[in-house]
């Protein structure tokens, strides 16, 4: 029997009075903390302070394309009982950008997943909330989405992935502009079903292929790249602020789902092998100079991306030096930036080599191995 539903408005007193998290999950370690199990209780904060047993602040790292920012930990700060994410301009490094995310450190299952938030206004941003899974955890991609696009926030952007398949895009018309005030945003995962819900009023259920694998809870902002279509070109305007005042947590009371991620055995290394499933090429100029972009996308056997893949390149054409050794993130992708350049004419990026440890590249599946791009 599901979880029944109960969304309510709560103010801050009686959150600072019910602040509860007997879940009691372990402290968290790093970027990503390993979770060994499921949170089984009541997870309610009111986002007064950051509180490390269950909660960690991404750092020092990024997803790569679409996401044109690093994850940093200054920009995820509590005050006056709100959480805020920032996005701001990035000088320590590339990308330009730097903002924040917020995690749980362990997994959560089938229930109602609540968050009263503000979102970012602003062409080419994204504000969330969200559940995900995925290689980085050793699991299938298993996400449900909850998310804001800066040009409209008129509208709520609901999405699901299951085993790396999503495609189940629905926008949903709101009564109001959500950056412009608090409203509580949530849904209900259930083994068959999932429901989203505004200020308490189902707006959309979804009954086809739901992912079935316990997920931490996330809050992001970033600014997109290379996804104008989606989002809109980001006009580079910061600083820019998503605010969140409470989240909630509430465990279905029916049949436990699959149980939480636990330590997985080492495949043998003679079935592990990668390769290059993708090099996208892309150009940005700052007056007469003009600089090649590459992201280079590595995939094991089963076309799963790959983490932690050691890449070498090289360029040719009217560039010939730039970043030839990166290492691929949580996307498979490893980003290469070029030297600048005044001149016109072609430019290649060459993939001579991946690395991983145990694992084996075999360039025979490449899909392509070398692409070349036209500088205007």
């Amino acid at each position: 029997m599901s979880a029944k539903i109960k969304i309510f408005l709560i103010n801050v007193s009686v959150l600072l009075a019910l602040f509860i998290f007997s879940c009691q999950v372990p402290a968290g370690s790093g970027d990503n903390p390993t979770g060994t199990r499921a949170i089984t209780d009541v997870l309610q904060d009111p986002f007064d302070s950051y509180d490390t047993t269950v909660w960690h602040k991404a750092d020092g790292w990024s997803n790569g394309r679409p996401f044109n920012c690093t994850w940093r930990a200054t920009q995820v700060t509590f005050a006056d009982g709100l959480m805020r994410l920032a996005l701001e301009k990035d000088t320590v490094k590339r990308p330009p950008y730097k903002s924040g995310e917020y995690r749980t450190n362990d997994f959560c299952n089938y229930g109602l997943y609540e968050v009263r938030m503000k979102p970012a206004r602003n062409i080419g941003i994204v504000s969330s909330f969200f559940t995900y899974t995925g290689p980085s955890d050793g699991n299938p991609w298993d996400e449900i989405d909850i998310e804001f696009l800066g040009k409209d926030t008129t509208r709520m952007q609901i999405n699901y992935w299951t085993d790396g398949v999503g495609g189940h895009e629905v926008m949903i018309d709101l009564s109001f502009d959500a950056a412009d005030n608090y409203h509580t945003y949530a849904f209900e995962w259930l083994a068959d079903s999932i429901t989203w819900y505004v200020d308490g009023t189902a707006v959309h259920t979804a009954t086809s292929n739901i992912p079935g694998t316990p997920s931490r809870i996330m809050m992001n902002l970033w600014p997109g790249i290379g996804v104008d279509s989606w989002l809109g070109r980001f006009d580079g305007t910061v600083p820019l602020y998503a605010y969140y005042d409470w989240v909630k947590f509430t465990p279905d009371d029916g049949p436990s789902p699959t149980p939480a991620p636990t330590p997985t055995t080492t495949p043998d290394p003679n079935d592990l092998k990668i390769y290059v499933d993708n090099i996208f090429l892309t150009t940005g100029s700052s007056g007469p100079l003009t600089q090649v972009n590459a992201d280079v996308l590595i995939k094991d056997q089963n076309g799963t991306p790959v983490e932690g893949a050691s890449v070498d390149i090289s360029w040719s054409g009217i560039i010939t030096t730039g970043t030839i050794n990166e290492t691929t993130l949580t996307s498979g992708i490893a980003t290469f930036y070029s030297s600048k350049t005044k001149k016109s004419g072609d430019v290649t990026v060459t993939v001579n080599n991946v690395t991983k440890t145990g694992w084996t590249y075999d360039p025979n599946l490449n899909n392509m191995t070398s692409h070349t791009i036209t500088v205007p």
